[in-house]
């Protein structure tokens, strides 16, 4: 946990950012809710860029904060932080956003302003400069999200976001609303079906100047028992959900579908009977969801 540390700045909405001091010495950037670090309700650590510690030194009113991170090599490096208090905390190396054959090593921000120009000192010509970085706008473009689908108990379904846009991405994945630990890819993968996981997957993509991207689908479950005759069907999905059932006395090239019934999901879970007439060799089912 966190025994102490110290804030640097502060913006017109009362975030503060600064750094806390851990219980084995190392200290990482933090940015803290109304009320600071001591008094506020929501602090988030920043992390790093691979080493042991890490400072804020300033935030903006949108929330983007900068400062300096040490790397796995022990050297240290500018970074920033976009939307330091939302959903998604990804510290960017300053390094990775300007031109590889600049000739700088951008060590320290220090300061960011309204129109995001970021002030700082690092390496240049092997002496020390201090530089101004003006943002350019890398917005994002080209957004495919992933596709509704519907799997039996136990299938293994994968959803994906394809995405055109300048710059490193950063991925999050949430099922109904809740963020999924270790989510953080442009694919995500449901480990075999159930009730459980069945609803509603949302992911969002962010640029290196903070421009998000969000897109979402369901993921339903669809099973079928046969009890006696009748047949028991089950669907799993967001309530609201727009479903049909087809059956079909056979399959391949000669299947006749038919609409056996349409239906809005009240809760996350309904099920649906039909008995067959008496004498019928086989009935096959199948689920889609409607828009």
């Amino acid at each position: 946990g966190e025994v102490g540390g110290q804030s640097w700045s502060v913006n017109d909405l009362g975030t503060t950012a600064g750094q806390a001091a851990g219980s084995g010495g190392s200290y990482h950037a933090f940015v803290s809710g109304p009320g600071g670090m001591m008094g506020g309700r929501l602090n988030v650590n920043l992390g790093a860029l691979g080493g042991s510690n890490s400072v804020a030194y300033c935030i903006d009113d949108a929330g983007t904060v900068v400062g300096s991170s040490q790397l796995a090599d022990g050297a240290f490096h500018a970074f920033m932080v976009t939307n330091a208090l939302g959903a998604m905390t990804y510290m960017m190396d300053l390094n990775n956003l300007i031109p590889t054959n600049s000739g700088w090593e951008l060590m320290v921000a220090r300061g960011i302003n309204a129109s995001g120009q970021i002030v700082g000192w690092g390496m240049y010509g092997g002496h020390t400069n201090g530089f101004l970085l003006t943002p350019v706008s890398t917005p994002i473009t080209g957004v495919s999200g992933p596709s509704t689908q519907i799997g039996g108990p136990g299938e293994v379904l994968g959803m994906g976001m394809q995405i055109s846009g300048g710059g490193p991405l950063s991925y999050q994945w949430w099922h109904d609303g809740m963020a999924i630990s270790g989510a953080t890819n442009a694919t995500y993968t449901l480990p075999g079906m159930n009730a459980a996981n069945a609803g509603r997957y949302t992911v969002a993509a962010r640029n290196a100047v903070g421009t998000v991207a969000t897109a979402s689908a369901v993921a339903a479950m669809f099973d079928m028992s046969l009890t006696y005759g009748t047949a028991l069907m089950s669907v799993a999905a967001p309530s609201g959900t727009r479903f049909g059932i087809d059956y079909s006395d056979t399959l391949g090239a000669n299947a006749k579908w038919q609409a056996l019934t349409n239906f809005i999901t009240a809760g996350p879970m309904s099920r649906i009977l039909d008995r067959p007439l008496q004498g019928a060799n086989a009935r096959f089912y199948r689920a889609a969801v409607h828009p």
